[in-house]
């Protein structure tokens, strides 16, 4: 919990270590990105008894839902390295299929990431990139938890890693990645509406979330330093050419 605490240390920290860099790039660009996400959760255990579906013990696997995000970043060019801090919002889906798949409780939960990446240019349009991701969670919510119960019990805010590739063309791009959240999600009991989906106690099982997306990605503006003079800003949205 300590570390959560100092995350947003850790953020500052990290921002400032690649202050530096950024002032040394020669060329940057900003653009805003969407796309779509599969997140992965932990599995819920239903306890059997005489009066619920199934009577004996059962463990559930969420489904994955097709979730969205959106958000914008800068990247700082180094030649063949780069430097790409982002911003993206996310909603995520995830479903649970109960009395043995007649009864649907759907998950859904709100994400803000700020992933801070190190990437390098392979062969033109491929590259790849790895680095940490600093998220806060809130809104988590699902299908059939009594009203009287306490909502689901979660850290808001966790860290992790992402890796990826990321296919660019002109001022258009294409970024695959995979999150995994190095921040567990601790087991907790669930009490719900038996009537409805069959379970009377259930219980989420620990896990680490994790999360496959895929992107399409635009560069808005071109900004070129030039040692000798002042910064130029180049930005027309009309002339690719301008941008890659």
């Amino acid at each position: 919990m300590n570390s959560m605490k100092n995350q947003p240390q850790i953020i500052f920290l990290f921002f400032l270590l690649f202050s530096s860099s950024f002032i040394q790039a020669q060329d940057y660009f900003v653009g805003v990105k969407g796309g779509v996400n599969y997140n992965t959760i932990g599995d819920l255990e239903h306890l059997g008894a005489s009066n619920t579906t199934p009577t004996t013990d059962w463990t559930y696997i969420a489904d994955k839902e097709l979730g969205n995000h959106y958000g914008v970043y800068v990247t700082a060019d180094f030649g063949q390295f780069f430097v790409r801090p982002e911003l993206i919002f996310s909603s995520m889906k995830n479903s649970y299929a109960l009395s043995l798949g007649k009864k649907t409780s759907n998950w859904t939960a709100n994400k803000m990431d700020i992933p801070i990446l190190i990437g390098y240019n392979i062969y033109k349009p491929v590259s790849i990139y790895a680095g940490p991701v600093f998220s806060s969670i809130s809104d988590m919510k699902m299908d059939g938890i009594e009203v009287n119960q306490d909502p689901i019990d979660f850290d808001k805010n966790s860290s992790g890693i992402i890796a990826g590739v990321l296919i660019q063309y002109k001022r258009f791009g294409i970024d695959l990645r995979y999150e995994h959240s190095l921040t567990p999600f601790k087991r907790d009991r669930i009490d719900m509406n038996r009537g409805i989906f069959g379970t009377n106690v259930a219980y989420l099982e620990e896990y680490n979330p994790s999360q496959i997306s895929v992107s399409l990605t635009i560069d808005l503006f071109h900004f070129t330093f030039d040692k000798t003079a002042r910064t130029k800003a180049r930005y027309d949205w009309r002339n690719h050419k301008n941008l890659r």
